[in-house]
């Protein structure tokens, strides 16, 4: 059995591991943002980016298929990769009200919102690869609201891959509109690294 003082050396080494991966984690970067220029040619191959650009070349990412879609749960799978992603609707009281720098519910902002009568709120983004559940804090999915995850059998996100399987992107969009917004997980060797949002093409 490991000494007092072994356990309290590995608890604080966990710590110490954790805070320094706390601190690599950057959150909400635009696309412009992005000093990698790999991964920013490759974000650039998603879902209205395309559009934003007005650049419609053959990619280089691979998709991961659509296995499972409902309008509140969609399920992409392939070999050795799985991702979940969920919304529950719900009813929010008070309603958000809109400020200078967006939309907030309860005091916090909240992305994607639209004004209506049903609204929808992200329950779950889970990536499994290789048997391994990624780790993704869910403060980077409880501020999404009223993604259409599937409207008129149109998937509304998308999971894709880098060529060598390296990266996942998991890819969607949430309102409409001024408010529409296109919100992407990167994740490398199935590791959340950061989110990337930006404005959605107005339609």
């Amino acid at each position: 059995m490991p000494s007092p003082f072994l356990r309290r050396s590995a608890a604080v080494l966990v710590l110490l591991a954790n805070v320094r991966s706390a601190q690599a984690l950057q959150q909400d970067l635009a696309i412009n943002d992005i000093a990698d220029p790999t991964i920013r040619a490759e974000l650039l191959e998603l879902g209205g980016y395309q559009e934003l650009v007005q650049e419609f070349q053959p990619g280089t990412l691979v998709p991961v298929p659509l296995v499972h879609g409902s309008a509140f749960a969609l399920t992409f799978r392939d070999a050795g990769i799985r991702v979940q992603v969920e919304s529950l609707p719900f009813a929010p009281v008070p309603a958000p009200k809109r400020g200078a720098d967006g939309w907030k519910l309860e005091g916090r902002p909240v992305i994607g919102w639209t004004p209506g009568d049903a609204h929808t709120r992200l329950a779950r983004v889970e990536l499994v690869l290789d048997g391994r559940v990624s780790a993704l804090p869910p403060a980077q999915w409880l501020d999404v609201v009223d993604a259409p995850l599937l409207l008129h059998d149109v998937p509304y996100a998308s999971v894709m891959r880098s060529s060598d399987g390296w990266r996942t992107y998991v890819h969607l969009q949430a309102g409409e509109g001024a408010d529409g917004r296109m919100i992407t997980w990167v994740f490398e060797d199935g590791m959340f690294r950061f989110r990337v949002l930006d404005q959605a093409p107005l339609w």
